[in-house]
């Protein structure tokens, strides 16, 4: 299978949070990635935990004009622009620096992650919103589905994107998320696969105790590498529309505590990967 995907393969600056960007796309580029997905905004309000990482590219400063060279140096892109926490009372034009650094930067789409909406009604009328922003910037609205949020299922987010009628509204599908939603490999194959923008992998114990306070834990601080648990990652994969990028995202704060240098970092989640799909380099 990892003939399949690695041309696709990205990492996700959730594996490497303590790295700045511009470190973090060489690390990546050495490490024979040709994607990276960046953090763009921190997550704040709204959120029921402690999160890694206080970096920020938010606006069109110097650094993330070294951080668009370095890209562009390295000859990596930039497949999604984490993320936006979007509440009830969130004002969405706060976010229009968040859409324009990963316009810059060249994101195929922003991340609205929808947190206490009451409502689908209300959800469709903030994507819609959000995802008009979106479109002026020339990017997508990528719909991260999250079990413990108000998108809580792939079916959930399939069925908001075509209330909001926006042509640029997508879905990612994580196999975290995907997992704790009680997700099937039916559930993906039923989505209209024109949806389906991209994924993120990472493992984890399908019988993890259904306690919110765990999953949060789980999700932001302690995911683990590929085949450390039992997630159906192959069969996910095998179900998603090929071509789209696969992301590894295995934010766990054990890992950032290593002491590791950048590269070498990046070296080990490559490694894991080669590992878990059976091939080498």
């Amino acid at each position: 299978m990892l003939t399949t995907i690695r041309d696709r393969l990205s990492l996700c600056h959730g594996t490497m949070l303590s790295v700045p960007a511009p470190q973090f796309v060489h690390a990546a580029a050495d490490a024979g990635f040709t994607r990276v997905s960046l953090r763009i905004r921190n997550p704040s309000a709204g959120l029921p935990g402690r999160i890694m990482g206080e970096l920020s590219l938010e606006g069109d400063t110097p650094f993330l004009r070294e951080t668009e060279r370095t890209m562009r140096e390295r000859g990596v892109r930039l497949a999604e622009a984490e993320a936006a926490v979007v509440t009830p009372e969130s004002d969405l034009a706060e976010l229009l620096p968040y859409m324009e650094s990963a316009a810059i930067l060249g994101a195929m789409g922003v991340i609205p992650v929808f947190v206490g909406q009451e409502s689908e009604a209300q959800i469709v009328d903030q994507l819609g919103r959000f995802a008009a922003q979106a479109e002026g910037f020339g990017l997508k609205a990528l719909v991260e589905f999250i079990a413990l949020f108000a998108v809580s299922s792939i079916g959930m987010a399939e069925r908001v994107i075509r209330a909001t009628g926006a042509d640029n509204c997508r879905i990612i599908v994580d196999s975290l998320h995907w997992t704790r939603s009680g997700g099937t490999v039916e559930d993906i194959r039923a989505v209209d696969p024109a949806l389906i923008a991209s994924c993120q992998i990472n493992d984890g114990w399908r019988a993890f105790p259904n306690e919110g306070r765990n999953w949060w834990e789980e999700m932001s601080l302690a995911r683990h590498f590929l085949g450390d648990g039992d997630f159906a990652l192959k069969d996910m994969i095998g179900a998603l529309p090929s071509g789209i990028p696969v992301g590894y995202e295995v934010l766990s704060e054990e890992f950032q505590q290593r002491g590791l240098t950048p590269p070498e970092m990046a070296k080990i989640a490559m490694a894991d990967i080669e590992a878990y799909f059976g091939e080498t380099a």
